[in-house]
């Protein structure tokens, strides 16, 4: 039975830096997922982290990270870093934002173009290439996924997994008013409401995760064409699914396929460099040196070869608009609608995204479909089948390893039991009785992973606690003291004014006396002086003011003034012309 699906292998080339985001919840966030030190970034591996053989304070990490501490974490990883970190980088740029991670396998963590990307980058140059001039919507070109009769099913394309991603810095190249009315001139932007002429490496520019040029890997396109053929046996023009069914047909022929690619591309390449060399900027010369490349490339290409532009940087003009400019020169700029650029008064792109890799500035995402050769499928198919016996190898030896664990079984069961007891006790709150079960698994298997983390944590949980008890007895017995001696010194009253030392005063002056008893009233929990200290208050006044010098005596004369306002601190309204006539006399 002849099959439904051709099967055509392919090699994908980068031919500019490609980026396929794998969302923003993927994003690496600066002091979480990543670190810059030495012109260098380090891209964290979380499991290594918190491994315990990682020899990194996780206890001290965790809070850094909720911080986004960025120094803060660097310093704590110090001398770590290549230790708990996946890829570096080599870093000759840097930015305030994120960096704008690749979509990964899942299984592998191997970086991925998806065949529904690819898929799209080519339902967009098949629809400009099926649609008529006054046709905007792509179900009457297509068809309808719902009704059965969407073209784009006949066409598709395997995930194509590549070995590894480099990082690079973007720009938007803009457009913005020229000196003279109603000119347009090329720029960079640096900020929200600044683009230069002048090229900045950094300000408003954005780090990729990317696929970067050169790199290869394999994947398939599947053209359906005999299924094609068996879905339209049938006379129904009418129905919108027979819209250019032949041209259809003949795009379901692989060398069609990568001829319409081809022709699209150049279009559009023709386009990007009227467009760079009408709006010139500084470093616009190396993008269009690179443009003019890649059109040179292509057209030496064969038949069995296509460029495609894709992903992120693609643009209004690669995806959504190409079909609705003959070029893409921009003849008004509207500040009012976002600053949006115009074209006969319709909306069109003003801006590029552009990546730069040493000195080279290009447009991002163009990609190089190869078909492979009969010569170069068997190449391969001999490398899978090596690997293959590789795996067969490993297999093998992973069966003699499993009959050699199987003599520990018996160990290993017992340790596995002292385990779970130890994990009941833990639940039940006895880390003694765990601590207990947990070493005698360690006696009966001492390779056995589970069990030394486990022991480290109870002996430093109980050592705290130790030391935790033995403070807090420590601390109670210290506010004993303090409480005892609190109270001593408010139940001696107003003494110490006449406390002595070596036949002297301590209290010497007014400022010392008022100072001391103010400490004593808030111990007390007293206002003023109590009526039954007044008399040790009175004697201390009486004594300050007969040494007083003749000089300041003048500021003991007046009750409301001098000396007497800072004895009203102490001493009640009611009573301090009482206390002020017994020392005045």
């Amino acid at each position: 039975m002849e099959e439904l699906n051709k099967k055509y292998p392919i090699e994908i080339e980068i031919v500019t830096p490609v980026c396929i985001g794998g969302g923003a919840d993927k994003d690496w966030i600066n002091g979480l997922d990543f670190v810059e030190s030495e012109r260098k970034i380090y891209k964290l591996n979380l499991r290594r982290l918190l491994h315990p053989d990682s020899g990194v304070d996780v206890e001290r990490l965790l809070p850094l990270f909720e911080r986004k501490d960025k120094q803060g974490v660097l310093r704590l990883l110090g001398n770590k870093l290549d230790i708990v970190s996946d890829t570096v980088f080599d870093m000759t740029f840097s930015s305030t934002n994120d960096i704008k991670a690749f979509i990964k396998n899942e299984l592998s963590g191997k970086p991925i173009i998806p065949g529904s990307s690819l898929k799209g980058a080519v339902r967009s140059v098949l629809f400009k290439e099926l649609k008529d001039p006054d046709q905007k919507q792509e179900k009457y070109v297509f068809g309808e996924s719902n009704r059965g009769n969407e073209f784009m099913r006949f066409v598709k394309f395997s995930d194509v997994e590549f070995d590894q991603t480099g990082l690079v810095n973007t720009k938007i190249f803009n457009l913005r008013s020229g000196e003279r009315p109603r000119t347009l001139e090329g720029g960079w932007k640096h900020g929200g409401k600044e683009t230069s002429s002048i090229f900045k490496p950094f300000g408003f520019n954005t780090i990729y995760e990317v696929l970067m040029p050169g790199q290869k890997a394999d994947g398939v396109i599947l053209l359906s064409d005999k299924m094609f053929d068996s879905f339209y046996d049938s006379d129904n023009p009418k129905d919108v699914s027979y819209f250019k069914v032949e041209d259809k047909r003949r795009l379901l022929n692989v060398s069609n396929l990568f001829q319409c690619i081809n022709n699209h591309t150049k279009v559009y390449l023709d386009k990007e460099i009227d467009f760079f060399e009408t709006y010139q900027a500084d470093r616009v010369d190396s993008i269009l040196d690179n443009l003019r490349e890649i059109r040179s490339r292509l057209n030496s290409l064969p038949s069995s070869s296509c460029i495609l532009k894709m992903a992120v940087g693609s643009g209004f003009h690669s995806i959504t608009g190409d079909w609705q400019f003959d070029d893409f020169l921009i003849d008004d700029i509207c500040s009012q609608k976002r600053n949006r650029g115009y074209f006969n008064f319709k909306p069109s792109a003003k801006s590029r995204k552009i990546a730069i890799t040493q000195e080279s500035f290009s447009l991002m995402g163009f990609v190089l479909l190869r078909l492979l050769s009969e010569d170069e499928i068997k190449v391969k198919e001999q490398i899978q089948k090596i690997r293959f016996e590789k795996i067969e190898q490993l297999k093998k030896q992973e069966e003699k390893k499993k009959r050699e664990t199987f003599e520990l079984q018996e160990k290993k069961g017992r340790y596995e039991l002292f385990i779970r007891e130890a994990e009941e006790c833990m639940e039940g709150g006895d880390k003694v009785a765990a601590l207990s079960k947990y070493k005698m698994a360690a006696i009966t298997y001492p390779d056995g992973g589970l069990h030394d983390t486990a022991i480290h944590e109870i002996e430093s949980f109980l050592q705290r606690q130790l030391e935790k008890e033995e403070l807090e007895k420590e601390n109670k017995e210290a506010e004993r003291e303090r409480l005892q001696k609190q109270q001593e010194f408010v139940d001696g009253g107003l003494s110490f004014l006449t406390e002595e030392r070596e036949g002297k005063f301590v209290v010497k002056d007014l400022k010392m006396a008022v100072s001391r008893t103010e400490s004593w009233l808030k111990k007390s929990g007293c206002k003023y002086v109590p009526v039954d200290q007044e008399s040790i208050l009175i004697q201390t006044l009486i004594r300050l003011y007969r040494t007083e010098k003749k000089r300041d005596l003048k500021r003991w004369e007046k009750v409301s003034e001098g000396n007497w306002k800072s004895i009203s601190k102490i001493v009640s309204e009611e009573r301090i012309q009482i206390i002020f006539e017994k020392v005045i006399g």
